[in-house]
């Protein structure tokens, strides 16, 4: 399941993403685990977490570690995810990781080394406008990159992000995440782990695979073939009546979950903390297709669907 609560300093936090703040605790976690999650998702903000960001919070990396040791110690597995979005602070972002982000995991990623149930995503949702093999070229290895308005920076590469966690001796599991506005894995650069480049301690991610068109060749392309030699997971996803909608998301999502199964893929849930994805309220109700009908104001989720799923499946098949 993802949490949203702790994107950001609470004072940075707006709408339901701070109410989801407020509400975050072990009541919302043992809430989590009744519903058979045993991994959670913590995105966090690049922004506040940069000692050289004009949003810098000296005090966020505490709550971000308080956050995480409590999921710990409830026995769940844990994703800590850069966020760079507007929902981290700023409504300006590279759409590839900078030096931003270098700075931000110099503080964040030496704080769980001697913990390997926490797994740190490098960079939540690289974009590249166009998916080719000079786009694929930056993301591995940095360079001129745009920002979500218009305007320029540079990146670092994902390649250099591994080089500079593993040079603080983290040797935690990292995430990858895939372009192509987070769906696509397809074509992506290999990424070498210098700390174990035999057996690496990478993941790569991408989210909300579609749900259109022929599907099972689209999901093989976007990341079920690389799943075949490297670890995957779906790191974020949700498929509701109000967004991205077709009359066949139901069925279509039965099938995608059976998909990640058989390919042994986790799949993380948008998110147990924020009403209308896969659940419906506060009191984490669980959305569902009944009477499913696009257009509805999303109203009409997975939630249901997911954690029935996850129920009847052993934890050794998840992925």
């Amino acid at each position: 399941m993802q949490i949203v609560g702790l994107v950001a300093p609470q004072a940075r936090l707006k709408g339901d993403y701070a109410k989801a703040g407020r509400r975050f605790g072990a009541a919302e976690l043992r809430a989590a685990r009744a519903r058979h999650a045993d991994t959670v998702r913590f995105q966090v903000s690049q922004f506040a977490l940069d000692p050289q960001d004009s949003i810098y919070a000296p005090g966020y990396l505490k709550e971000v570690e308080k956050a995480v040791h409590l999921a710990r110690g409830l026995g769940f597995t844990v994703i800590v995810s850069l966020q760079a979005e507007r929902h981290a602070g700023k409504n300006d972002r590279c759409l590839l990781p900078d030096a931003g982000a270098e700075r931000a995991w110099s503080r964040l990623a030496p704080a769980f080394t001697d913990d390997h149930g926490v797994m740190l995503q490098l960079y939540n949702e690289p974009v590249a406008k166009t998916v080719n093999s000079a786009a694929w070229q930056t993301w591995l290895s940095g360079g001129p990159a745009a920002t979500a308005r218009h305007g320029r920076c540079t990146a670092v590469g994902m390649q250099q992000l591994v080089d500079h966690i593993r040079s603080q001796h983290v040797g935690n599991v990292l995430i990858v995440s895939g372009l192509g506005v987070k769906t696509t894995l397809a074509n992506a650069p290999h990424v070498n782990d210098p700390a174990n480049p035999r057996d690496p301690q990478l993941v790569h991610a991408v989210h909300y695979p579609l749900l259109t068109g022929p599907l099972t060749a689209e999901w093989n392309r976007d990341f079920g073939d690389l799943s075949a030699s490297k670890p995957v997971m779906v790191t974020e996803w949700n498929a509701s009546s109000g967004w991205q909608c077709n009359p066949n998301v139901p069925a279509n999502a039965r099938r995608l979950l059976d998909y990640l199964s058989t390919h042994h893929i986790g799949v993380v849930g948008f998110a147990f903390d924020h009403p209308k994805t896969i659940v419906k309220n506060w009191k984490h109700v669980p959305t569902t297709y009944a009477n499913f009908h696009c257009g509805r104001q999303y109203d009409g989720g997975p939630g249901e669907l997911l954690f029935r799923y996850y129920a009847r499946t052993p934890a050794a098949s998840r992925g």
